[in-house]
């Protein structure tokens, strides 16, 4: 098996693919994952980024596609969030108008 080392961080975009050196890449990473901050930190980029020049080792290489499922999970939940605060909102609204 070659050699999983973090030369670059080059996205396609099309295919959802990170791609880290010239042969080997993760995929199924979508747009909305890739730009998701936390805390000023673009979360995949700045994981990558840590990692640059180095070979990852197994647990590095299994541990990424976790962090793109969290974070997708992540998002699920914040809008699952927004839409019942905004649920609120009219409730809220409504029930003041009625009175």
């Amino acid at each position: 098996m070659a050699k999983f080392c973090v030369l670059t961080q080059r996205r396609n975009e099309p295919n959802q693919q990170i791609w880290i050196n010239s042969q080997q890449y993760f995929d199924q990473v979508p747009p909305r994952i890739w730009n998701f901050y936390i805390g000023g930190y673009q979360v995949c980029q700045k994981w990558m980024k840590d990692r640059k020049g180095r070979e990852l080792n197994f647990d590095e290489i299994s541990h990424y596609p976790n962090i793109v499922s969290i974070i997708s999970e992540t998002i699920k939940m914040m809008t699952d969030i927004a839409d019942f605060l905004k649920n609120m909102a009219i409730s809220v609204k409504i029930s003041f108008v009625k009175k």
